[in-house]
């Protein structure tokens, strides 16, 4: 339990460095992709509840 709790953690924090990299680099472009996942996410989420 411990050890996959600190795999996601670890990976969530990747995640987290990686768009903060894209963000300063592409700003525009981070934002849009971002805002591009959340949506989908956002969609999916929707569908599976419907």
């Amino acid at each position: 339990m411990k050890l996959s709790e600190q795999k996601r953690t670890i990976l969530i924090i990747l995640l987290l460095f990686f768009t903060a990299i894209l963000m300063t680099n592409y700003f525009e472009v981070g934002m849009t992709g971002v805002l591009a996942f959340f949506v989908a996410y956002l969609a999916k989420g929707l569908r599976k509840v419907k």
